[in-house]
């Protein structure tokens, strides 16, 4: 759940073993949902706890999608809202005005979280797809995307901010997406690093955003027409190219 804690104080160590225990009871066994989300109130505000006794700032990413929103809504029945730090990271070029406008309603408006603890960051030197086309989709093997539009203006920002040690950072991601995932925060606990990719890989999805966003969609076009070299736009069982999608919207990777 922490960002950037690699080698973690002892104390908060043991914390995040400790938790490990319990969290592997409702990993591996059946459990009351009403026990399980007491469970995790219990581990934020733990976290917290330590963070706040200690002096060390805690923060929560925060993206607009279904996971981040879970993860912000448990945050903020755990401990008061106006104590609750809130980073937004737009991708350049690659970050829907209406997804903006969604994360600032709903930090602002519905959980009210203070204006002073939600921070907007982005990558003012690079636009997404003009990097696409220099560089090629990314894909799994290929993470220049999350290096460039988020962990690189991330730790710049905590550098400024705090540059004797990092804050602890709250991520909202699911051990089922991964089964390394899962691995690691059995063996890390959930106070670990975590990595992630933010461009979403999965044909469906596109064949819904060119009947739903088809100006969008037309972007996407136009970068793997110009795209010089790279993977192709998604990789599953086999290479697939964007035109696929429209000679062949039924077919599934």
């Amino acid at each position: 759940m922490g960002w950037f804690t690699i080698n973690l104080p002892k104390n908060l160590f043991s914390l995040s073993k400790k938790l490990t225990n319990l969290m592997v009871k409702y990993l591996t066994a059946g459990y009351d949902y009403h026990d399980a989300l007491k469970f995790s109130l219990t581990m934020i505000r733990k976290i917290y706890d330590y963070a706040n006794n200690n002096g060390k700032p805690i923060y929560l990413m925060f993206s607009g999608g279904k996971d981040s929103l879970v993860l912000l809504d448990l945050v903020c029945s755990a401990v008061p809202a106006r104590n609750v730090k809130v980073i937004f990271i737009e991708v350049t070029g690659n970050t829907h005005d209406k997804n903006i406008q969604y994360v600032y309603r709903i930090v602002l408006n519905h959980y009210k979280v203070p204006m002073k603890n939600f921070i907007h960051l982005l990558n003012r030197k690079y636009d997404f797809f003009e990097r696409v086309t220099k560089w090629g989709w990314p894909h799994i093997r290929r993470l220049w995307c999350m290096n460039v539009f988020k962990r690189y203006i991330i730790a710049k920002f905590f550098k400024n901010s705090y540059p004797n040690e990092p804050p602890l950072v709250f991520v909202g991601t699911k051990i089922s997406d991964s089964p390394l995932r899962k691995k690691r925060l059995l063996v890390n606990g959930p106070i670990c690093l975590l990595r992630n990719c933010p461009f979403i890989m999965n044909r469906q999805y596109y064949t819904r955003l060119k009947i739903l966003y088809p100006s969008w969609f037309k972007k996407i076009l136009v970068a793997e027409k110009l795209v010089k070299k790279g993977a192709p736009f998604l990789i599953g069982k086999k290479k697939i190219y964007l035109k696929e999608l429209i000679l062949n919207p039924k077919d599934k990777t």
